[in-house]
């Protein structure tokens, strides 16, 4: 089952950050591929093994919305945000989290990059 996190930001995530994210976390010349006609981004390892699925991003204009989905990202960026939902895939059934753990980092310094911060599954910030 993939690790899920939100992306509250104040600004939008382009491809340049989805890049220096990975490469902050040491996935070295990572590619993104576009998928689902733009709806997707894929964090592609040297591997070509995907380290991190990036939504299209939403902007949300309604701080109430953002209290009510994730109260910890509103108490730290009240007003107008970018959400963005993000996937790391978890490759535990292979004896490994090495996959999910890099997929996390690299949503957290996506986050950081952008301004904003990660919400994890149970709605603590990473």
């Amino acid at each position: 089952m993939p690790r899920e996190f939100v992306l509250v930001t104040r600004r939008m995530p382009d491809t340049d950050d989805l890049r220096a994210a990975a490469a902050i976390c040491g996935v070295e010349n990572a590619k993104i591929a576009r998928a689902r006609d733009g709806a997707l981004d894929l964090v592609l390892d040297v591997a070509d093994r995907v380290v991190l699925s990036v939504e299209y991003t939403q902007v949300v204009a309604v701080p109430d919305e953002v209290e009510r989905l994730a109260p910890a990202a509103a108490a730290v960026l009240p007003g107008e945000v970018f959400w963005t939902e993000a996937w790391a895939r978890d490759d535990s059934s292979a004896g490994s989290t090495a996959s999910a753990e890099i997929g996390a980092r690299v949503a957290a310094a996506l986050a950081v990059r952008c301004d904003g911060v990660c919400v994890l599954e149970d709605g603590s910030l990473a």
